[in-house]
C-alpha cells in the first residue's frame, strides 16, 4: 500500500483500510512521520497503527504511544488483515453470506504478480581465479619444504605443551 507501506496483494494502490481513512479524512502532514497523507487528529493510520502495536507491547493506550513511534520506526506488516469490529449486539441474528456475490467479487480482483524467472539472470562474468591451480601446479618445491617443517612443529608444540589436534 502507497499509504500505510502494507505488504500484500491489493486490487488497487492502497489498502481497503487506507482507502477507507481517506474517504473520511482530510490530507495534511502528519505531526509524526511529516508525510502528507490522510490524517486523523493530526497523525496518519500508518502512525496510528505502529502506536497500536507499541501500546499492547508496553501495556499503554494507543494514542499516549504517538511519540514512540518516531524513536522506535515503523514495523511493516501484511494488508487486509484486520478484521471489522462486530458491536456485541445480543439480538443480532448472522446473516448467511451470499455465495453468488463473493464468486463476483473474487472474479474482479486484478493482483499483480512478479514474472517468474527459472534461473537468476547473470549480471557480469568474472575472471576465472588461476590462483588455486597454480598453486597445485608449482606444488613440488612445496612439497619438499613440507618435509622439513612438520617435524619442527612437532618439536614446538611438544616444548609449548600442544595437544595433537593443534600440532595436526
Amino acid at each position: 500500500c502507497w499509504t500505510c507501506f502494507a505488504w500484500g496483494p491489493t486490487d488497487a494502490a492502497t489498502c481497503k483500510a487506507c482507502r477507507s481513512f481517506s474517504r473520511a479524512h482530510p490530507v495534511g502532514t502528519c505531526g509524526t512521520c511529516a508525510r502528507q497523507v490522510p490524517l486523523s487528529g493530526g497523525h496518519c493510520r500508518l502512525c496510528r497503527h505502529q502506536a497500536r502495536l507499541l501500546a499492547g507491547q508496553t501495556g499503554g493506550d494507543g494514542p499516549a504511544a504517538l511519540h514512540l513511534v518516531q524513536v522506535t520506526g515503523q514495523q511493516l506488516f501484511f494488508g487486509d488483515t484486520q478484521r471489522r469490529i462486530t458491536r456485541n449486539n445480543p439480538g443480532r441474528v448472522p446473516r448467511e453470506p451470499r455465495q453468488g456475490r463473493l464468486v463476483a467479487a473474487a472474479g474482479k480482483l486484478q493482483v499483480w504478480r512478479p514474472t517468474a524467472w527459472p534461473v537468476q539472470p547473470e549480471l557480469f562474468t568474472l575472471p576465472m581465479d588461476e590462483l588455486p591451480y597454480r598453486i597445485l601446479r608449482d606444488d613440488e618445491p612445496r612439497l619438499a619444504w613440507f618435509d622439513h617443517v612438520v617435524p619442527a612443529v612437532a618439536r614446538i608444540g611438544g616444548a609449548k605443551g600442544w595437544s595433537h589436534d593443534v600440532c595436526d
